[in-house]
């Protein structure tokens, strides 16, 4: 796989893989970070918007760490590095609980079905379609993640940082626009996160 499409897939994970420097699930889930938005204008559908985004995507950023595990090496050059085994629970962990996480937040999205502007309504859809393609590829990455062999836990942490970006990719995979349509969604609502 080039390094464009690599680039992309470690991008459209952004917002679903975030910040987290925790190392066990007690300290992810003491560690949730709790962001509150500030809503400009209100609407029925911009207050529906508003808890979904406040209820499972706020607190996604915590496992930006993890958006490209490539970079392992990068992301402990100052701080120890827990071990392979242990990067890759905490990795599990980051993309279990962003893929939960988002499958509710679309779920969401599409149980308000009273929608009654058209504009509102294709950018609902068309978030609630990208949302559940990512599902899918975290979904995929989980799984991939659980087949990486078990004599490679013990390379060099290069090497493993290697073999998990491998096992990472997904093949025939398109960019994922998630990121950018909450983006869009935030602007066009006037939420600002705080």
């Amino acid at each position: 796989m080039n390094n464009k499409k690599v680039i992309t897939i470690g991008l459209s994970l952004m917002l679903s893989i975030g910040v987290m420097g925790c190392s066990n699930k007690n300290k992810v889930e003491d560690k949730k970070v709790t962001q509150k938005t500030e809503v400009t204008t209100e609407n029925p559908y911009t207050t529906h918007y508003t808890t979904g985004y406040n209820d499972y995507i706020a607190g996604l950023e915590q496992y930006s760490i993890y958006s490209n595990p490539g970079e392992i090496n990068k992301i402990y050059e100052n701080k120890e590095y827990p071990g392979n085994e242990k990067y890759v629970n905490d990795l599990t962990l980051a993309y279990k609980d962003s893929s939960e996480k988002i499958k509710s937040f679309t779920e969401s999205l599409k149980a308000n079905t009273k929608i009654e502007d058209t504009n509102i309504k294709k950018m609902n859809d068309d978030l609630v379609a990208e949302g559940e393609k990512l599902v899918t590829d975290i979904d995929t990455r989980l799984k991939q993640l659980e087949a990486i062999p078990k004599e490679t836990y013990s390379k060099s942490k290069e090497e493993f940082s290697k073999a998990v970006t491998e096992a990472t990719v997904i093949k025939n995979s398109t960019e994922n626009k998630f990121n950018q349509m909450i983006k869009d969604m935030n602007l066009n609502f006037g939420i600002n996160k705080k």
